[in-house]
């Protein structure tokens, strides 16, 4: 039994779904659309993706309609076995149209690029809009670990944040998902439904920080929608990131 769900929290996330089932159409619109209209490639925004078990199939689905022209960095932290050398760039770089790097301490974050933690450090950013590397205790039983890389995102993009919890067991990003949500950005979980291992999503609906439940593609069509159409953060309901 995982402790961190209750039949209250499977309720709350029922009637989520019923509202996503309308999002995800109005997603998947809002990209279509997009296509015509000029791109918003002035404000200020990042969005911070976290995923476990199974994430990499999900961050390649996420990430699969994302046009080199994307006006904000992405930063993923995927847990990894810090036993083992890790090929997950290598993997992944392949498969999406931005380019994918490994985070060097105090990278600058750059639009239309994937920054992906390494294993066995935390990734925060910094009002420099910069990637700092960290050698800190694990969090959540990761490192890296995603609460520190939502927070420190929240704090320094504040509403220009956009937050995605993937697939993954425990509840790492749920506490982060919460900040975000506070700061005024978006979050976004993987339908559990969908997911290899559904803790981690699970655990963020549970928190109450999540705006939209959907399935990846679902997700990857959002993604473009708020960072690059024209109004979309408002007809979603935020405000234009800063």
């Amino acid at each position: 039994m995982r402790p961190f769900l209750s039949l209250t929290s499977y309720a709350n996330r029922t009637a989520t779904r019923r509202n996503c089932l309308a999002a995800h159409a109005f997603g998947t619109a809002l990209l279509e659309a997009s296509q015509n209209y000029p791109r918003e490639l002035s404000h200020q925004g990042i969005v911070v993706i976290a995923a476990s078990l199974g994430g990499m199939h999900a961050i390649e689905s996420v990430l699969a309609v994302a046009p080199k022209e994307l006006p904000v960095p992405i930063v993923v932290v995927q847990h990894l076995s810090d036993q083992q050398p890790s090929w997950f760039v290598d993997i992944l770089a392949p498969r999406v149209r931005l380019p994918v790097r490994w985070i060097q301490h105090c990278d600058p974050l750059c639009t239309g690029v994937v920054h992906v933690a390494p294993v066995g450090h935390h990734v925060v950013v910094d009002e420099q809009r910069r990637a700092l590397l960290l050698d800190t205790p694990r969090i959540n039983h990761s490192r890296p670990a995603a609460d520190p890389l939502f927070t420190s995102a929240a704090m320094h993009y504040g509403s220009g944040t956009i937050a995605v919890v993937l697939t993954g067991r425990l509840c790492d990003g749920a506490s982060g998902a919460r900040v975000v949500q506070r700061a005024g950005g978006v979050v976004i979980a993987q339908d559990p439904a969908t997911c290899t291992a559904p803790g981690m999503p699970q655990a963020a609906i549970a928190a109450g920080g999540v705006h939209f439940v959907l399935p990846p593609a679902a997700i990857a069509r959002a993604l473009v929608a708020l960072t690059m159409m024209p109004g979309a953060r408002a007809m979603f309901g935020w405000p234009r990131a800063a």
